[in-house]
């Protein structure tokens, strides 16, 4: 399965999320402090560290660092992190893990996220903090990008990495799945018109709206390990004369196997 792109719209309210950009961030870390200016005539943000005034890293970027925060996430160490926007409608957005040691910045891992923010939670309580997020490889696939959906994916922090752990929270994704199907339903219940060919264009079509959904749902079970129960729907749902097509793309150009 495609998992390194991972993304949420920024400007639909489908996100769930709210984004606000920190013109100038900084943050006191310790006996460290990290700032970013960004310039607007150049497009570029310069992130600076330094420690009793004196500078230890300087970079500038062409993306727009819009936070630097920490966040305890597993309830007993605090872990640095840069978030950054490169601007246009619809990417890209990435999550730097990042340390300083012996006064020494530097990153540790990342987060590409393209069209997409992110959320700590801790979902079971546990006091370990995970981060959610959308996946929008959707986008653009089966109709416009406000009709297109995008499923849940989540990713923990440990041992410096972050990971794909949709499989440990099944319970969330279902619940993505029953947001999903209820917006299906809104086409099943009244139906919805089929393509007249194979290879007709269901773009800004109901039909393709319904392989959106479909699509969305269907990764989503893949995640946790039960696409079958999503083939079941694809089955159910839509019959037009290119379902056989559409699995295809599924299974072939997006690797939901």
């Amino acid at each position: 399965m495609n998992r390194l792109f991972f993304f949420v719209s920024f400007f639909f309210i489908f996100t769930v999320f709210v984004f606000s950009q920190d013109e100038n961030p900084k943050l006191v870390y310790g006996s460290y402090i990290l700032y970013a200016s960004y310039d607007t005539a150049s497009y570029t943000s310069t992130m600076i560290v330094t420690k009793s005034g004196r500078e230890i890293y300087k970079q500038i970027d062409m993306e727009r660092v819009d936070k630097i925060f920490v966040e305890e996430v597993d309830g007993t160490e605090k872990q640095l992190f840069i978030s950054t926007y490169s601007g246009g409608a619809h990417c890209c957005f990435s999550l730097y893990a990042a340390k300083i040691k012996s006064d020494k910045f530097f990153y540790i891992d990342t987060l590409f996220l393209g069209d997409s923010y992110f959320e700590f939670k801790d979902f079971n309580k546990d006091g370990v903090k995970d981060i959610e997020t959308y996946n929008t490889m959707f986008a653009y696939a089966f109709t416009n990008y406000a009709q297109s959906k995008h499923p849940i994916a989540i990713f923990n922090f440990i041992d410096g990495k972050f990971k794909f752990v949709n499989e440990e929270f099944e319970k969330e994704v279902l619940k993505d799945v029953r947001a999903n199907l209820e917006e299906l339903s809104e086409y099943t219940s009244k139906g919805f018109d089929c393509p007249a060919e194979e290879y007709e264009d269901t773009f800004n079509t109901d039909a393709g709206a319904v392989k959106a959904l479909l699509a969305a749902i269907y990764a989503d079970y893949h995640s946790i390990v039960q696409m079958e129960k999503g083939m079941e729907l694809i089955n159910k749902t839509y019959k037009c004369i290119d379902k056989k097509k559409f699995i295809n793309i599924l299974k072939t150009d997006y690797k939901l196997k």
